[in-house]
C-alpha cells in the first residue's frame, strides 16, 4: 500500500498540536524545500511544542539521536529524552519500528502520518496520532525528523480503535486504511 501523499495528510488530521506543525512544514514544502532544525522557530509551533520530538540522523552510522523532545512525551517515557539515542531509549522491538518509520521519512523525503497506538509501554498503551515530517540537513547539522506524537483522549474514537485493531491507520481522502505501517530495519 503506497502512503497517502503530502498534500493528502491534510484533511485527516485531527490534532491541534499536529496541525501546528504540519502547517510549519508545509510552508517550506509548498516552496520547494525542506525546514531544517534551524528554521525551526518555537513560535511558530507552539501549540506543538509539548508534543514535539526532533530527531537527528548520522547516516554513515544509521543513528537516530532525539534532540529536543517537549513535556509530555518525556511524561510518557517518564524520563528526559533528549541527547538519547533511541536505540538506548527504547526496547529493541520499538527502536526498531520508529527507526524504519523515522529512516523512510528521510531517506524518501515524505511524511508519515498516523492514527493508532502511538505509545507502548509496560503495561499500557496510548492511542493518538503522530506525524513524522522529514528535516533537511543545515549548516551546523544532519537530516532529521521533526515529529509530534499527541496521545490526547479527544484526538482518537472509539470507532477508529475498533477499526484499527491496534494496527496503523493511515488517512486517504478521508478513508481510513489499516495496515502494518511498520518497515523493520535493515540487518
Amino acid at each position: 500500500m503506497t502512503a497517502p501523499s503530502v498534500t493528502e495528510i491534510s484533511g485527516a488530521i485531527r490534532s491541534p498540536a499536529v496541525r501546528a506543525a504540519y502547517d510549519f512544514w508545509m510552508s517550506f514544502w509548498t516552496t520547494g524545500k525542506l525546514p531544517n532544525f534551524d528554521d525551526i522557530d518555537p513560535a511558530d509551533i507552539k501549540e506543538a511544542l509539548p508534543y514535539v520530538w526532533v530527531l537527528k540522523y548520522e547516516e554513515e552510522a544509521d543513528r537516530f539521536t532525539y534532540r529536543v523532545v517537549g513535556e509530555e512525551v518525556n511524561r510518557f517515557y517518564r524520563r528526559n529524552m533528549s541527547g538519547q539515542q533511541v536505540d538506548v531509549a527504547m526496547s529493541a522491538d520499538l527502536a526498531d519500528t520508529f527507526k524504519g518509520r523515522s529512516r523512510r521519512v528521510v531517506r524518501n523525503r515524505e511524511a508519515l502520518h498516523l492514527v493508532g497506538k502511538v505509545y507502548r509501554l509496560v503495561g499500557y498503551d496510548a492511542f493518538g496520532e503522530r506525524i513524522y515530517l522529514p528535516l533537511a540537513a543545515s549548516r551546523s547539522d544532519d537530516r532529521g525528523v521533526l515529529g509530534v506524537t499527541d496521545a490526547r483522549e479527544h484526538i482518537i474514537d472509539e470507532r477508529i480503535l475498533n477499526e484499527t485493531a491496534g494496527k496503523i491507520a493511515a488517512i486517504r481522502d478521508g478513508a481510513y486504511q489499516v495496515y502494518d505501517a511498520a518497515p523493520r530495519a535493515s540487518a
